[in-house]
């Protein structure tokens, strides 16, 4: 009796020991794999920093940071501009919608596609560009010439965001790639012309284009020092498949989320701006005002028919009043062309027996 339990215990004692062990085994395990994805993760990190060891402040760029700034300047410049093209007049009266939505499509579909890029270095050029020319596009054309002070507004947004996106830039690369950058958006902005009421040219991808073209094919810009050398550096080459696809599909998620979360109101900017342009079309205008005078003139068939009962009873009333007036001389009328035609007849009649009549008096005549 005294040996069943001393048997059971040191039966079940191995038990609870394996799994306290194997419990511990367990989390250190996990804890392992954690330190390990962070250092996986960690890895485009130190690999971009190869390529560039930061800006004037030496900060190591880390490509999920540099993405998330992105994407907040992205919401900041879209925010920002919407609010103030809405302010935007012409002769003292608020621009049109379908202006008005055109500004908002440009600026927003450009701004998102270029801060959801795959390469977040390029990203990085682009919408420094992007931000610095549609700045002076603003000063040198919109203000002036077309909005009046009623752009002041969009400049002042302009304004801010080219600072903020400055102030990434700064924390990223060189100085010497700064300077390149400044220079080029300059030369751009003495040799452009004006946008001649384009509305799209607020903001667009040919803008960036139209900057970046001159010097990307010059030597200099495939030196590892140049600053459109960027566009062209993958940022997550040299790694092994696994990290580079483990951080890519981090990178990626938190791009699709973003956009899914904007591509709504993205969308329905785009579908109105799409209704009006359909409706300015010449055939729709024909076909719209064939449709409206067709409508017009089956409204007014339809109230002439609503008033037909009413019309025909007043008519007859009409009719019989004229009818009882004028009774005694159509009687009379009627006496009247009776007795011609009586008196017509008689004289038809005398005129018929008069031949035989004078025959009678010849041959009574002729035997007297």
């Amino acid at each position: 009796m005294n040996t069943q339990p001393h048997r059971i215990f040191s039966f079940t004692f191995p038990l609870r020991a394996l799994t306290q062990c194997g419990l511990i085994g367990f989390l250190v395990a996990i804890l392992g794999g954690c330190a390990l994805l962070e250092s996986t993760v960690d890895l485009p990190v130190r690999a971009v920093k190869a390529v560039l060891p930061g800006g004037l402040e030496t900060e190591p760029v880390d490509p999920i940071d540099l993405q998330e700034d992105m994407l907040r300047f992205a919401d900041n410049f879209v925010l920002s501009t919407s609010k103030a093209a809405e302010k935007l007049t012409r002769d003292g009266q608020p621009i049109k919608r379908f202006e008005l939505l055109t500004i908002k499509v440009a600026l927003a579909s450009d701004v998102y596609g270029l801060a959801t890029g795959s390469n977040a270095l390029a990203n990085l050029v682009g919408l420094t560009v992007l931000a610095s020319g549609a700045r002076s596009r603003v000063q040198d054309y919109w203000f002036p010439k077309v909005y009046g002070i009623s752009a002041d507004p969009m400049l002042q947004s302009l304004e801010e965001r080219e600072k903020e996106i400055w102030t990434i830039a700064r924390r990223v690369l060189k100085p010497e790639m700064l300077d390149e950058l400044k220079e080029a958006i300059d030369k751009w902005r003495k040799t452009s012309g004006d946008p001649q009421g384009d509305l799209e040219a607020f903001a667009s991808n040919s803008l960036v284009s139209d900057v970046t073209k001159g010097f990307s094919k010059s030597k200099s810009s495939s030196l590892p020092s140049s600053v459109f050398a960027l566009l062209d550096i993958d940022p997550l080459a040299g790694l092994d498949p696994a990290t580079r696809e483990l951080t890519e599909t981090r990178l990626f998620a938190e791009r699709a989320l973003f956009m899914g979360q904007r591509m709504p109101q993205l969308i329905e900017w785009q579908m109105e701006l799409l209704a009006l342009q359909s409706a300015a079309m010449p055939q729709v205008s024909q076909a719209v005002d064939g449709g409206t005078k067709i409508a017009n003139a089956s409204e007014r068939i339809s109230i002439i028919l609503d008033r037909f009962p009413g019309l025909i009873s007043q008519e007859r009333e009409k009719i019989m009043a004229s009818l009882r007036s004028e009774s005694d001389s159509l009687m009379k009328l009627s006496r009247e062309v009776g007795l011609s035609l009586e008196a017509g007849q008689k004289m038809a009649g005398l005129h018929q027996s008069g031949p035989r009549d004078r025959h009678d008096v010849t041959t009574a005549q002729r035997g007297f």
